[in-house]
């Protein structure tokens, strides 16, 4: 069994991580990634598919994780991440592959016990999979795009860092 967080306290900082770098400086807002589906080639269509079924699998895994927290849910998120990391890696997607990345290490910590599965945590993962379903979206129109992860990304970096996660602002 995983250790739940207590909806009333704090999420604790885990330890910064000795061997990956944070991809976005704590003084940067915007990481904004081009992309043309174009360079994919042949390999876009498999990839669309497999992401779908990713994206999916990570949905019901994180409906799941929030209802009955496990080491098995999280073993099997921390792997379909992995893969769609990997997945949009190889075609050159920077946005998915930094972002899944993050989600990633998020996810590793709750493995290795340095951090508890909590509302934030699940809020995070959720807010995460909302932007990766939306690259997804810009990949599948088959236009060259732009996307900017910084806001999540500053999300994902408040909460690893127990900080309460930003919420967007709109302008009146």
């Amino acid at each position: 069994e995983l250790p739940v967080e207590p909806k009333s306290k704090p999420l604790p900082a885990a330890a910064p991580s000795k061997t990956i770098a944070s991809p976005l400086p704590s003084n940067q807002q915007s990481m904004v990634h081009p992309y043309n589906p174009a360079e994919a080639g042949e390999m876009l269509d498999d990839f669309v598919i497999e992401a779908e079924e990713m994206l999916e699998a990570l949905k019901n895994g994180c409906v799941a994780l929030e209802k009955a927290p496990s080491k098995d849910e999280v073993d099997k998120l921390f792997r379909v991440a992995h893969t769609l990391k990997g997945s949009s890696g190889m075609i050159g997607l920077k946005a998915m592959n930094t972002l899944t990345h993050r989600l990633e290490e998020l996810m590793d910590g709750v493995r290795k016990g340095t951090r508890h599965v909590s509302e934030p945590v699940i809020d995070v993962l959720l807010a995460g999979l909302d932007d990766l379903t939306e690259i997804l979206k810009k990949v599948k129109a088959r236009a060259p795009f732009e996307h900017d992860i910084g806001p999540m990304m500053a999300k994902l970096e408040a909460v690893m860092s127990g900080r309460p996660m930003p919420v967007a602002t709109v302008a009146p």
